[in-house]
């Protein structure tokens, strides 16, 4: 197995010329434009529901419902790591398309993936990189379900002062998300 593309865990984080990972300091002073670092959650909308209803009673079986739940924590896992790598594959599937872009890409997100996997994710970083990923992880979880109806995710964004703290941070935007999905 290619070590490089599978791993257990999102394990993105933004380093700098030290090697460490960046704190919030940094993270917004790398930002563009005014220096913000931001917060972004989402997760799939109702996937109980898709559990309990969205197969055919003859055919709810536990093999299926492992392979749906693997094939939710594969995208939550790998498919993130890939997006914020700007792996080449991964972004040739979203260039061209109409997603915000507020400045040139580079090579590096200044972001870091606290947590990503089952079918939710919490990003921190940069407010730009955190901005145009969440549009980026949107249209590649699109693609990635067959642009399915039943099955979307929805999103909680909020910018912050680099002093705020995280255990705030993570609440607002957290209740941002549950407004989101009504």
């Amino acid at each position: 197995m290619d070590t490089e593309r599978y791993h257990i865990v999102s394990d993105y984080v933004a380093k700098n010329e030290d090697g460490e990972i960046k704190n919030f300091d940094e993270l917004s002073e790398s930002a563009k434009g005014v220096k913000k670092i931001a917060v972004l959650k989402m997760d799939v909308d109702d996937l109980g529901k898709i559990f309990s209803k969205g197969l055919p009673k003859d055919r709810r079986t536990l093999s299926r419902y492992a392979t749906l739940s693997r094939f939710m924590n594969h995208f939550f896992k790998n498919c993130i790591r890939l997006i914020a790598k700007r792996d080449d594959q991964i972004i040739n599937i979203v260039r061209g398309k109409r997603l915000p872009r507020h400045f040139d890409d580079s090579n590096k997100r200044n972001i870091v993936v606290v947590y990503s996997g089952g079918d939710d994710l919490f990003i921190v970083g940069s407010w730009n990189d955190v901005f145009e990923i969440a549009f980026e992880i949107r249209e590649l979880f699109g693609e990635y379900v067959g642009w399915n109806p039943n099955l979307t995710i929805s999103a909680g964004f909020a910018i912050f002062d680099s002093k705020y703290p995280l255990y705030r941070m993570a609440k607002i935007t957290s209740d941002k998300l549950e407004v989101c999905k009504g």
